[in-house]
């Protein structure tokens, strides 16, 4: 496995330690989740990535079950494509387990730019189900 696929890899495999996240994200790092539900947009540097993006998981699933199963995985250069599904529960024990594709851009050691497609209609659906979103 390339040391691309390993970065993306190890980003998922430690997902709940969020200090290691913060290592691995460049300081200007970009984030762009597709769609209209909250945590969804650009955010940029790896601040308001910790706050806005994870701030929204933290609040509404539980971290210690966030489990990523990768489907395929495609790598071209310094860019790392996963076909990935999730399974975890939400703060009430509901299962929350979503599709996504994932576009990382990785820079010597680091992510520097990754988009997160998600299904936001089951995300809707599932976490904001009394949301106008």
């Amino acid at each position: 496995m390339s040391e691309a696929k390993t970065l993306v890899r190890k980003f998922f495999d430690n997902f709940q330690d969020i200090d290691y996240i913060t290592s691995i994200l460049a300081e200007d790092a970009t984030l762009f989740v597709n769609g209209q539900i909250p945590g969804c947009g650009l955010m940029v540097g790896r601040q308001a990535i910790l706050d806005q993006w994870f701030g929204v998981i933290k609040e509404n699933l539980k971290m210690d079950t966030i489990t990523m199963e990768f489907k395929r995985v495609f790598e071209d250069k310094n860019t790392v494509i996963v076909e990935s599904a999730s399974k975890s529960f939400t703060k009430d024990g509901r299962p929350y387990n979503n599709t996504y594709t994932f576009f990382f851009e990785i820079e010597g050691n680091q992510i520097k730019a990754f988009r997160e497609y998600p299904d936001t209609e089951y995300a809707s659906r599932v976490l904001f189900p009394t949301s106008d979103v």
